[in-house]
């Protein structure tokens, strides 16, 4: 039998090779050093505004960054000019020692083509992969091609410590979890495919190294890499770490509520987000009356934040002493308070008032190092006010901590730029560069409990021992 080989015409053939010479052409597009020193002054102009009471250097040694700051300036000037690659190389560490988790550096820029991957020549590979770090060694955790709990070794042909490490160069990640001193994690591939591009390049398949369970010899193989307009389809096919998630749900388990919210929402519709979320929370919680709960577990393990509004308005449903310490001076009753936070004055708009439905059982918070921003902040509420046990692991946001991110370019090399133009300071005075501090702390010493915790099964089954203990059953 004749073996029919098929090939691709030439006019689809040319397009994909030109794109691909003009994406790398970019890359070490050079400039000279007066043009990178005005994008270095831009940058740090931008990090170090004090608007909003914004303090740049809370977190951080003003002289280490200035002599890091010179640093830079004096390698730019001795080699008169460099390559964009080079230039983000250089930078991102800079920006990493304001410890603003809102602040990022990245080589997508003004000069990259996004129709390059509607046409389908695919700037980003991402590595569907979970791991376990503990002690400095990574276990697969979550994969569809790789078994679970094998140790991975290299990823093309790098110690996998290294891409984890070498990606976070330009990321506050690594200083927030001890990662350099081995404190066991949990890490998404597919949370940083950014970073790890800019640094690696991988294509679309890559060698790793693995020792699977049970054995003492390692395997290679190659392993398909999930293009970035593919990630929404990448998270669907996987375990619920990476599940497309909707943004609330809620469950009950006798008399235990449990609401899970995965993020605060940013559509720029206020008033349709500010309806929808009303209309959910005044069902959840008459429907939490009507069951006659007497628990309510609250799941923010991995909301990554979003409008802070969402959570005033779940703050409204479970206790009023907060809102009432933000207007006790100015004679303001909670709902009124709640009013001028959500409408912003606005008189043509009033919030209906639910507070007859009101949770005041016990409340227990879930939190991890996946809690972020405005989910943060609420955490810190949470914790100040005292309002439940709070069970989970530290977030990496701390308890005051930058936010509302802004985003930009830089002038020259047109590298995408973003920064906080906000600083939030923590009801509690706490200034420390720290995360909430979990009541019940739920360690992680095995790869059996890193697997719990990417299915989303370890903090919600703490939560419900610890009202079996309380109930004394």
């Amino acid at each position: 039998m004749g073996v029919i080989v098929l090939a691709l015409p030439m006019f689809l053939v040319l397009p994909a090779i030109a794109e691909e010479g003009r994406l790398e052409t970019e890359l070490n597009r050079k400039f000279p050093s007066n043009q990178l020193l005005e994008d270095v002054d831009f940058t740090v102009t931008k990090l170090l505004h004090k608007k909003a009471g914004r303090n740049p250097f809370i977190f951080m040694n003003q002289q280490a960054f200035n002599d890091r700051l010179n640093s830079l300036k004096k390698e730019i000037v001795q080699k008169q000019s460099m390559t964009r690659r080079e230039f983000y190389g250089l930078l991102g560490p800079l920006v990493t020692m304001v410890k603003d988790d809102h602040a990022e550096l990245s080589l997508n820029g003004t000069w990259w083509n996004y129709s390059m991957v509607q046409r389908g020549f695919h700037d980003k590979w991402i590595l569907p992969l979970s791991v376990a770090v503990i002690n400095r060694k990574c276990f697969i955790v979550g994969s569809n091609s790789l078994p679970l709990k094998s140790e991975l070794r290299t990823i093309g042909g790098v110690p996998t410590i290294d891409v984890i490490l070498r990606s976070l160069r330009h990321s506050n990640f690594s200083k927030h979890h001890g990662l350099l001193s081995g404190k066991a994690l949990l890490f998404h591939f597919y949370q940083y495919f950014n970073e790890i591009w800019n640094e690696f390049e991988f294509s679309n398949q890559v060698v790793v190294e693995f020792v699977p369970p049970n054995s003492l010899e390692s395997v290679t193989q190659k392993i398909d890499l999930v293009d970035q307009p593919s990630i929404e389809s990448m998270r669907r096919s996987m375990g619920y770490a990476l599940k497309k998630q909707r943004n609330v749900s809620y469950s009950f388990f006798d008399d235990v509520a449990v609401l899970k919210i995965n993020s605060m929402d940013l559509r720029k519709d206020l008033d349709g987000l500010i309806k929808e979320w009303l209309d959910f929370y005044r069902k959840f919680f008459g429907e939490v009356k009507k069951r006659g709960a007497r628990y309510l577990v609250i799941d923010f393990s991995i909301n990554n934040g979003g409008n802070e509004l969402v959570s005033y308005m779940l703050l409204n449903s479970i206790h009023d002493g907060i809102l009432k310490s933000k207007g006790e001076s100015k004679g303001l009753t909670p709902q009124e308070i709640l009013n001028k936070l959500i409408f912003k004055e606005r008189t043509d708009i009033a919030f209906e008032d639910y507070s007859q439905d009101r949770f005041d059982g016990d409340l227990v918070l879930l939190i991890s190092d996946r809690t972020f921003s405005s989910a943060s902040k609420f955490a810190d509420l949470f914790k100040t006010f005292k309002l439940g046990t709070i069970i989970g692991r530290e977030p990496r946001a701390f308890r005051s901590h930058y936010g509302e991110m802004k985003h930009t370019y830089l002038p020259h090399t047109g590298l995408s730029f973003s920064v906080s133009s906000n600083f939030f300071f923590s009801k509690s005075g706490d200034l420390k560069p720290h995360g909430v501090q979990p009541d019940i702390d739920i360690g992680l010493t095995g790869i059996d409990d890193f697997i719990a915790l990417y299915n989303g099964d370890l903090l919600l089954n703490a939560a419900l021992e610890h009202i079996r203990k309380k109930e004394g059953k």
